[in-house]
């Protein structure tokens, strides 16, 4: 049953949408787009969250725009009840990048910057949710 087509397809799913939401107490988002990808969206994507610090079933939308070079990332993510803590990963960004300058909702952001393999990703710590974000990077 492992290798029917419809639990692969869901992986892959899984994969690209990068919702972990193994640790409750803490929701991680961490999209793959495959090089060559601009964009991905995410329609009510289910995910088990602590909310107000009870668990709970949340819904989770998001909408990723980037450009062709990995260097301008656009996210933006609605959710149906709050979210109490949010991690973010972005990526890949070049590994030539130096400096990344992040936004959320218009101010800076907090971002650690790191290598893995032939890229730079980032962290980017949102903390809450209550309905909406937009996470705004920009690589230097």
């Amino acid at each position: 049953m492992k290798n029917h087509p419809f639990f692969n397809g869901l992986l892959v799913c899984q994969m690209l949408t990068g919702v972990d939401d193994y640790d409750a107490n803490t929701l991680k988002l961490m999209p793959r787009l495959p090089i060559g990808w601009i964009g991905l969206n995410v329609q009510n994507w289910p995910a088990r969250v602590l909310s107000s610090g009870k668990s709970e079933m949340a819904m989770v939308t998001m909408k990723l725009a980037r450009d062709k070079k990995c260097k301008q990332f656009d996210l933006k993510i609605s959710v149906d009840k709050p979210i109490d803590s949010v991690a973010i990963r972005l990526g890949p960004f070049p590994l030539v990048t130096k400096q990344l300058r992040v936004k959320k909702d218009r101010v800076n952001a907090k971002v650690t910057l790191f290598q893995s393999g032939d890229s730079k990703w980032a962290w980017v710590d949102s903390s809450a949710i209550h309905d909406s974000c937009i996470i705004q990077a920009r690589a230097n």
